[in-house]
């Protein structure tokens, strides 16, 4: 009887520690799970401020280029070592002296990116937004214009990253114009889309390619 009570005893002590260690354990995983979830909302919070300031940066960055325009295909080194007074000529020359009152006055000019077999782009800053929203302008109007026998085209200065996001509409862009569906994007990047007297936005090239495919057929 001894032996009985004894091996009884010792199986309910066996069984109270396990108890134990069971318990233990599971408060741990419960402690655990609290601080992954807590590490998860620490991280998306994390990620949102990240966000916000990767597009505040972007931002910033496109401002400070807002007058400046991209001129593409100029001849390397036909600006000399002066790329500011080159193109204070160049420009009202090539889109016409007529349409210049005053002297084009920038505020500085230069080359970017390395040396390849292809002329470099020059970045030229205006003193004035009005006057490098006409060269814009103008250049659109012009069409086609060229200087020694190249192409010269003109274009805003974006970021890399605002670049990017308006080349995405490239080819929805072209699908529009196949279908004379008259289109625009306008900054920072949506698409303004004027079809049988309504106009309609659009922000990413997926809403633009559910437009053209509900459109009726010729």
């Amino acid at each position: 009887i001894y032996r009985m009570m004894k091996s009884k005893n010792l199986r309910e002590g066996a069984l109270g520690c396990s108890g134990g260690v069971q318990t233990e354990l599971e408060t741990r995983v419960s402690a655990n799970e609290d601080d992954i979830e807590d590490a998860r909302k620490r991280v998306a919070t994390m990620e949102k401020i990240i966000t916000q300031l990767k597009d505040k940066t972007d931002y910033l960055e496109n401002r400070s280029r807002r007058s400046n325009v991209r001129i593409v295909n100029v001849p390397e080194q036909a600006e000399g070592r002066d790329a500011v007074g080159f193109l204070e000529k160049f420009i009202p020359q090539i889109l016409g002296g007529e349409n210049f009152t005053a002297p084009v006055t920038l505020e500085r000019a230069h080359r970017i990116g390395k040396k390849t077999d292809r002329p470099r782009p020059l970045i030229a800053k205006f003193l004035n937004f009005r006057e490098k929203e006409k060269v814009l302008r103008l250049a659109r109007s012009k069409g086609e214009i060229m200087y020694e026998n190249k192409k010269i085209s003109f274009y805003p200065d974006y970021s890399a990253d605002l670049q990017r996001r308006r080349d995405e509409f490239l080819q929805v862009k072209r699908l529009l114009r196949e279908k004379e569906v008259e289109c625009a994007l306008i900054y920072p990047a949506k698409l303004r889309i004027k079809h049988q007297g309504n106009i309609k936005f659009f922000s990413t090239p997926a809403e633009v390619q559910k437009f053209v495919e509900e459109l009726p057929g010729e």
